[in-house]
């Protein structure tokens, strides 16, 4: 599971910077891998400590 963690976090940390940038469209394209990568964490059952709270 840690590297759909770390995937989440990245696609996390772009969506945060284009959206700081005033690049809302590319941002909103991101929340779809987002979701699939939701989903997949999700289907994992109960969710580790180490998940950062920006991405629960």
């Amino acid at each position: 599971m840690e590297p759909y963690l770390n995937v989440r976090a990245l696609l996390d940390e772009a969506l945060h910077l284009l959206d700081g940038l005033g690049e809302t469209l590319i941002a909103a394209h991101l929340m779809t891998p987002i979701a699939v990568l939701d989903d997949r964490i999700d289907s994992f059952g109960d969710t580790p400590d180490f998940v950062p709270p920006h991405i629960r």
